[in-house]
């Protein structure tokens, strides 16, 4: 078997909710441009983020806040 054929086409990681916050986040801010060219290229950013999302609803977000460094100006 080569090394090729031995590679894993799955893994399991563990994501605390401030990562997939900060991930499912990212997403929203794909532009359309990039998100055809994304989605022809590797699979729908729409069903990647439905499936994150499923697994961030689950978990408890009464701690994700918008919490800023007091030398970070937020952009809104």
């Amino acid at each position: 078997m080569t090394q090729q054929q031995s590679k894993k086409t799955e893994t399991h990681i563990e994501l605390n909710v401030h990562e997939l916050d900060i991930i499912l986040k990212a997403l929203e801010l794909v532009e359309n441009g990039d998100e055809i060219q994304i989605n022809r290229s590797s699979g729908s950013l729409d069903t990647l983020y439905d499936r994150l999302y499923d697994y961030y609803v689950t978990l408890d977000t009464s701690n994700v806040e918008l919490n800023y460094e007091s030398y970070v100006e937020p952009s809104f």
